[in-house]
Parts: C-alpha cells; sequence; structure tokens
C-alpha cells in the first residue's frame, strides 16, 4: 500500500476517533452533572457582571483616594456594591 494514502487513512480514522471521544466525554459530563448546571457553568464563564464585579474589586483594593469628591458620592455614582 502508498505511504502516501496510509498516511492519509491514517489522518481520518484518528480524526474520527477523536471527534467521538469528545462527543462521548460532553455526553457524560450532561449525565453526571446535568445540562442545566453544565449551561450555568457556560454562561458564568463568558458572563460581563462577575468579569466587571472582580475588575472593579481589585482597584478598590488597590486604590489611593485622591481628589475634593467625597468618597460616598463617588460611590454611589458608580453604584458600587461590596
Amino acid at each position: 500500500m502508498d505511504p502516501n494514502l496510509t498516511a492519509v487513512l491514517l489522518g481520518v480514522l484518528s480524526n474520527c476517533l477523536t471527534r467521538l471521544l469528545s462527543a462521548g466525554w460532553e455526553k457524560s459530563g450532561e449525565i453526571v452533572v446535568g445540562r442545566e448546571l453544565l449551561d450555568k457553568w457556560e454562561r458564568q464563564k463568558t458572563a460581563l457582571s462577575p468579569i466587571i464585579e472582580s475588575a472593579v474589586r481589585e482597584v478598590a483594593e488597590g486604590f489611593e483616594w485622591q481628589g475634593n469628591a467625597p468618597f460616598e458620592e463617588v460611590c454611589l455614582f458608580m453604584d458600587y456594591r461590596s
């Protein structure tokens, strides 16, 4: 058998096997954990609110207040919640 043909066939078979294994892995996650929980985890990864809250928290921890505006008014303006 031609070595090029063998390489192509092995590549196609390995791609198919990888796809089948990944599909099985995804399905097992749905069965074990549940689809709703997996969907929630995916939304949390891409949700903007937790990212913004984390960034605000990091800035607030290292921020040194300078200026004439009262700190409380700035927090109310930003709707900052700790």
